[in-house]
């Protein structure tokens, strides 16, 4: 009976041996499965409609332009980011932000041209790009053999197109489920911001020339999405990209509120503004409404077609609203629209 007994307890013990060896197998091949998958290099089309293989998991990642820095930040790609433009690392220092990236990162001066010699220096896996601002150095960056990914950039014109540039980046890096989460903030932030058409004309004026010609923004550049977004009418939609137009054709449109991204300084813009031939005819000098955006994070935001552009927005529903300081700079806009990246 004892031996019987004993050997009930060995075949018992044999089976639960067994048993726990055949769910460790288990496990190894789930995790197996599931790092492979993570590992495997992955293909996809980037913003130039080009076929792009980005290594598995990379942890070189250079990053040339502050819409695409945004992006790679705010989906969780920080710490693998070895250089960025100097333009992205001082809007993270606007953000107090820096910390996302390492503390070793290298600053890349000069992104227009881009400083191919010093991105092959860092020895990158990839590098992504701003395909409206870069793109035509392609074939630089071929010839100097690096891989590069390019999102839309500066070619996107509304914030459906930043959400595609979001999934593409997602995609590459493995990171979908944090770019669906960073899409899903965007549209968060859109709806506490967004009006209904308020029929309010609006102006923008990027440059101001000696003569009183200026730059604007046409109907199919992403300035102009904003002002819808915001319920204003941009009154220069007709024209295309970034156009000059002459103080007879500003008289015509005669905006409601004009919006002057500032040259050097406050006093200097104004000194420009009021040269522009017949502008004190305009409902806008009137009444008081024009609005200059010093440089810094509200020409961040205005101008960078990526996440962050949700707050300007924000900004545009403050101007129309007559909420905001005729001239807005970065401490304004961060204290009054608590602006930060979510990093997820």
């Amino acid at each position: 009976m004892k031996n019987k007994a004993l050997t009930a307890i060995q075949v018992a013990i044999i089976v639960v041996v067994i048993i726990i060896a055949a769910l460790g197998s288990v496990v190894a091949y789930l995790e197996f499965q599931k790092t492979s998958s993570v590992q495997s290099p992955v293909t996809v089309t980037d913003g130039l409609g080009r076929a792009v293989i980005v290594p598995a998991n990379p942890n070189r990642i250079v990053s040339i332009a502050p819409s695409v820095t945004q992006i790679l930040v705010g989906i969780g790609l920080g710490k693998q980011l070895i250089g960025v433009d100097y333009w992205s690392y001082l809007l993270l220092q606007y953000l107090n932000e820096t910390s996302a990236l390492p503390a070793n990162v290298t600053i890349i001066n000069s992104i227009y041209p881009p400083n191919v010699t010093g991105i092959v220096l860092l020895k990158p896996q990839i590098v992504v790009a701003d395909g409206g601002l870069e793109g035509e150095y392609l074939q630089q960056f071929q010839s100097a053999g690096l891989n590069v990914l390019f999102l839309k950039g500066d070619l996107d014109y509304n914030f459906t197109q930043i959400e595609n540039d979001v999934l593409l980046a997602g995609k590459a890096f493995n990171h979908l489920q944090q770019a669906e989460q960073l899409i899903s903030w965007m549209n968060t932030m859109l709806s506490k911001f967004n009006s209904t058409n308020r029929n309010i004309t609006i102006a923008y004026i990027g440059w101001i020339n000696p003569d009183g010609s200026f730059y604007t923004a046409g109907g199919n550049v992403f300035i102009n999405s904003i002002i819808q977004e915001a319920g204003g009418i941009n009154v220069f939609q007709q024209l295309s990209g970034y156009p000059l137009v002459s103080p007879s054709q500003l008289i015509v449109k005669n905006p409601d509120i004009i919006i002057v991204v500032a040259m050097y300084n406050y006093t200097y813009t104004l000194q420009m503004l009021n040269s522009i031939p017949g502008i004190q005819n305009t409902t806008a000098y009137k009444e008081g409404h024009i609005y200059i955006l010093s440089d810094g994070l509200p020409e961040y935001l205005l101008q960078e077609p990526g996440p962050l552009a949700v707050y300007a927005v924000g900004m545009l529903d403050y101007i129309i609203n007559g909420n905001a300081p005729h001239y807005i700079n970065t401490t304004w806009v961060k204290n009054t629209l608590n602006v930060t990246l979510p990093i997820e």
